[in-house]
């Protein structure tokens, strides 16, 4: 096949949770960036940035006009992530994918970058496999967690907490409550026109990036058992009525969490 590799074109970007949705297991699905209503939008909205200053790069494998399959990389701190890997059922074992990836690994090496990185869910040791014969190398394993805060019985109204009340910097400060967010206005106007969002909660000594996902999920990362029952205060005070997902190499949790598994993934790097 003569494949070219050209930019996505704008009519398949709009239709990037459709295919996503073909291959990811539904209850993960809900889980990811890709079923926020406002996904496509974003997507849309950096095709309007120049390329280079775009934080990732969505590239198409064409015969023709038919789209053969595509790929989207994010550029991260010293690292090109494969952040989506579609290929049409029909192309698959063709050498589609092989293109796509390899576009990403030049990529990384003209870019001067140390590694190329992705995470592979493990209900798919075929496709693990297939990365390690690429030359990836498992890093990391963590679990899609998933279960309500046991914090959200506390309402804003009975802790007396009003949103946002001063602002330091980029920071909003809940003196009552005793945490801080950071860019959280501009978190507000993510979620609302893009419908997800991140910001950051300052609690005691450290701070925490949590994530927004539909109207549905608090998603954060942690490496310990030991959730910081200040963090579920706070998240709680914010919105009792989302539930959390945790995204951690443990499969259980402390702070009264009963945390459901849903699924596990595999960080596979590649070092240049």
């Amino acid at each position: 096949m003569n494949v070219e590799l050209l930019a996505l074109k704008r009519e398949h970007i709009a239709k990037i949770p459709q295919y996503t949705a073909s291959w990811i297991r539904p209850e993960v699905f809900d889980l990811t960036i890709f079923s926020c209503a406002g996904y496509t939008d974003y997507l849309l909205y950096l095709e309007n940035l120049p390329a280079r200053m775009r934080p990732n790069i969505l590239i198409g494998a064409y015969l023709g006009d038919e789209l053969l399959g595509f790929a989207e990389w994010r550029r991260l701190e010293n690292a090109m992530f494969l952040n989506n890997l579609f290929v049409q059922p029909g192309c698959r074992g063709t050498g589609v994918g092989r293109i796509l990836v390899d576009f990403g690994i030049r990529l990384a090496s003209e870019e001067k970058l140390s590694s190329v990185a992705l995470d592979a869910f493990d209900w798919a040791p075929d496709t693990i496999g297939w990365y390690e014969r690429l030359g990836f190398i498992q890093v990391m394993r963590q679990f899609y967690l998933t279960c309500p805060n046991p914090y959200s019985v506390i309402s804003r109204e009975s802790a007396a907490v009003s949103l946002p009340s001063e602002r330091s910097g980029d920071a909003w400060l809940q003196n009552d409550s005793g945490f801080i967010l950071e860019d959280y206005p501009q978190a507000e106007a993510s979620q609302e026109r893009f419908g997800f969002s991140s910001f950051r909660v300052k609690i005691g000594g450290g701070s925490v990036v949590v994530g927004r996902l539909g109207d549905r999920w608090f998603r954060f990362t942690t490496n310990t058992s030991r959730i910081d029952a200040e963090l579920l205060q706070s998240l709680a005070l914010l919105d009792d009525n989302r539930s959390l997902l945790i995204l951690s190499q443990q499969t259980d949790a402390e702070n009264g969490l009963k945390p459901i598994p849903v699924c596990g993934s595999v960080r596979l790097q590649l070092n240049r």
